[in-house]
């Protein structure tokens, strides 16, 4: 008989919380501005897009006396994508999940869909920090290289979209007689590490997505605007460490112009969630297998559409 708390069963000193902690599930910002597309089953492994070139406009009038006029001659560039295939999965023994008073299959199936999601986000993020328009912020004042972020770097990106001719993903939000709000104009997209809220607080010109007159217009992950870039930041996106000048690090803020980038996945299930019962796993019947298969590849498609803009981070 027990007469001290050392002589307690452990099963008697300790109780199960029925509610299970919430996995830490951050923002996934960089699939969602993609344009989705499909490969088709049995149609090879790559996709393939393809862009015209423009012709220079014909400014010189006609003759009036019928002389031919040379014609031009079209022309065009390709860009592939092959896909790829990712996976990972998870065994729980049988006398695990007979004997646990944890649903442990529940809890294992949020993590591998998490574990999914999270590196379908990283394949996109490291894709478009591949871009070859990579800008350094240079109008801040700590004098690394790159700068911090400045309403002014970013506002040279916009114009710089602007003047490619990169259509704005996002329409505007309209005015309204709300105290404390303010209209948006339509937007470009900005994606970021949540590292770099200091500096967005801090800029006069930001404009908090608790500001705007529709708060229905207000997108996951969205954190603000500056002029005509709303930004959405995650815990997972683009950091480069010890990047500046000043070995501090340096975040990869990606400004995209709408159709920048693509995700194509290969047939309707081409993400899917997989179970394997007990009696798949061999003669006794005696492991669950739950795991995921993503058969996918984001393909940058217009760089001088999308621009990386670097900026050093507080330490």
């Amino acid at each position: 008989m027990p007469t001290s708390p050392g002589d307690l069963a452990p099963a008697v000193k300790q109780d199960l919380a029925m509610k299970m902690l919430s996995l830490a599930t951050p923002n996934l910002i960089h699939r969602d501005f993609a344009i989705k597309d499909t490969l088709e089953i049995k149609n090879g492994d790559t996709k393939r897009y393809r862009l015209y070139n423009k012709f220079a406009t014909a400014t010189a009038p006609l003759s009036g006396n019928g002389s031919p006029v040379a014609g031009k001659n079209l022309s065009a560039a390709d860009i592939d994508a092959k896909i790829d295939y990712y996976g990972d999965w998870a065994g729980v023994a049988e006398q695990v999940y007979r004997a646990n008073q944890e649903k442990v299959l529940n809890e294992a199936s949020l993590v591998l869909g998490l574990q999914m999601r999270e590196t379908e986000d990283e394949l996109i993020r490291d894709v478009l920090a591949s871009t070859p328009s990579q800008v350094n912020a240079s109008n801040g004042v700590n004098g690394l290289n790159p700068t911090e972020w400045t309403s002014a770097d970013s506002l040279a990106i916009q114009v710089t979209l602007m003047n490619n001719s990169g259509s704005m993903y996002l329409g505007g939000v309209e005015g309204a007689d709300i105290i404390g709000s303010t209209p948006v104009r339509n937007s470009f997209i900005g994606m970021a590490h949540t590292r770099l809220c200091f500096t967005l607080d801090n800029s006069p010109e930001f404009q908090a997505s608790t500001e705007y007159s529709n708060q229905m217009k207000v997108l996951p992950g969205e954190y603000g605007a500056v002029r005509n870039i709303r930004y959405f930041v995650s815990p997972n996106g683009s950091i480069s460490e010890n990047a500046s000048s000043g070995n501090t690090d340096v975040a990869n803020c990606f400004i995209a112009a709408k159709e920048s980038y693509a995700c194509i996945k290969q047939g309707i299930d081409s993400n899917k969630f997989l179970f394997n019962p007990a009696y798949l796993s061999d003669e006794l019947h005696q492991t669950v297998s739950l795991g995921w298969k993503m058969i996918q590849v984001p393909l940058l498609l217009r760089p001088e559409w999308l621009f990386n803009l670097r900026c050093s981070l507080q330490v």
